[in-house]
């Protein structure tokens, strides 16, 4: 279990015959309880989606699940009891699935729950607005980069007022959210980019980046479009001359502090100290929808998600020196650090922009009290 649940969701039960339940409580299969830890595994594993991606995943999650659950209901079975079991698919779905991304989780499930708390005593069928609510992320990608076109437009009016394309450089790191952004911006803006995209080691998940960017883009803006893949040691020199640092987000607590993928505060630091001495002051901008800002809570409330070392060694294998280095991964003095997530502070933030514009730090801490408070409201008793 992760954080400090209460003593009836600590005893549940995932067992033959029981999922949400007591020994005694035959009412759900051994195969509803597969359904649900195969849930919970699979979003364990995901070491390549980003937070928004791993949302709309739980929400497909508890869809499968719940179909299970309701297909089991008997007429013994209360719809108290019911409720109660769908509340407990999604505690564990935001507690036990991915926490370090569970803002975004807990947000998706806890509005998809409203919905279906409203709808408690009509004919709707809950599977049905579970797909609802799955339909409706589609557009958020979209939503976000008219955001970023936006935030262009208003801080670059006078260069992409002038006849001339605006040449923009741009410092980043893979997310979904960039590519939607950046590709938003080339349809939108008369802006040639120039975007250094750091490879993110060991899943090199910011050459996949590059790689859909130009795809996207097609021939048509070849023109307007460089795009620079670079190792992460190679960040300094990256960061020089940059006009922006473009960062998703996994998690924003209350104080505005970012977690995003490791390599993102270096990236950030490194702008910041060149801007210095450089004619251009970079600015830091996360692009994040504002499910992304979780309830109060220390940056550490988490323990670090570390990948293990598997990853790092097939990077050994493709370099070639995965043999001379083999005695490494069975001495007990070595140890290997594969760390998926890292805290950009605050104060080394100077936009958020969620899906209908900038958000401010007010924003967040209302965001966050608001999350706290459902949270508490919807699995308090369980």
């Amino acid at each position: 279990m992760i954080g400090q649940p209460s003593k009836s969701i600590w005893r549940t039960w995932l067992r033959n015959g029981g999922l949400f339940s007591n020994p005694g409580d035959s009412h759900i299969s051994e195969h509803g309880a597969q359904v649900f830890y195969e849930a919970l595994l699979s979003m364990r594993n995901d070491y390549e989606s980003g937070a928004g991606y791993v949302a709309t995943t739980a929400l497909r999650h508890l869809h499968n699940v719940l179909a299970e659950v309701t297909t089991e209901v008997t007429t013994e079975v209360t719809k108290e009891l019911l409720w109660r079991r769908t509340r407990m698919i999604e505690w564990h779905l935001i507690y036990n699935g991915r926490p370090l991304m569970n803002a975004a989780i807990s947000k998706s499930l806890l509005s998809c729950l409203w919905r279906l708390w409203l709808i408690q005593d009509n004919r709707i069928k809950p599977l049905e607005v579970i797909k609802a609510c799955i339909q409706e992320r589609k557009t958020f990608s979209s939503r976000i980069g008219e955001s970023f076109v936006s935030y262009l437009r208003r801080n670059f009016s006078q260069r992409l007022e002038s006849s001339d394309v605006v040449h923009l450089k741009i410092l980043t790191l893979s997310s979904s959210i960039i590519k939607s952004a950046v590709l938003t911006a080339l349809k939108q803006c008369n802006i040639s980019f120039d975007i250094r995209i750091l490879e993110s080691r060991p899943l090199c998940e910011g050459t996949s980046l590059a790689s859909v960017i130009v795809k996207q883009a097609g021939e048509s803006e070849s023109d307007r479009l460089k795009i620079t893949i670079a190792t992460d040691a190679s960040v300094a020199l990256m960061a020089k001359d940059v006009d922006l640092v473009l960062l998703g987000a996994d998690r924003i607590n209350e104080s505005g502090d970012v977690s995003n993928k490791t390599g993102s505060f270096p990236a950030v630091l490194c702008a910041q100290a060149l801007g210095h001495i450089s004619p251009v002051t970079p600015k830091v901008v996360v692009l994040s929808g504002i499910e992304k800002v979780a309830k109060p809570g220390p940056m550490n409330e988490y323990e670090e998600e570390d990948n293990g070392p598997l990853q790092i060694w097939r990077i050994w294998e493709l370099a070639g020196c995965r043999k001379e280095a083999r005695f490494l991964t069975t001495d007990r003095r070595v140890e290997f650090k594969n760390v998926a997530f890292e805290w950009i502070p605050a104060e080394c933030v100077d936009f958020y922009l969620k899906e209908d514009g900038e958000m401010t730090r007010k924003q967040i801490k209302e965001q966050s009290l608001f999350m706290e408070k459902l949270d508490t409201d919807v699995f308090g008793d369980l």
